[in-house]
């Protein structure tokens, strides 16, 4: 399934041409890559202070 086709299923309308633009600048809000991660499935994040 297409990341379109799953945040469709999760009330999140996206065009695919828009998600390519957003995901090759690499610039996106915060709140767009927690939808993208839960599209695919994602269900834990692990962050590191460590810079």
């Amino acid at each position: 399934m297409r990341l379109t086709e799953r945040l469709a299923n999760m009330s999140v309308p996206k065009k695919e041409a828009n998600l390519r633009n957003k995901l090759s600048r690499g610039k996106f809000i915060a709140a767009s890559m927690l939808q993208f991660l839960s599209a695919i499935g994602c269900q834990q994040i692990y962050m590191s202070a460590d810079v």
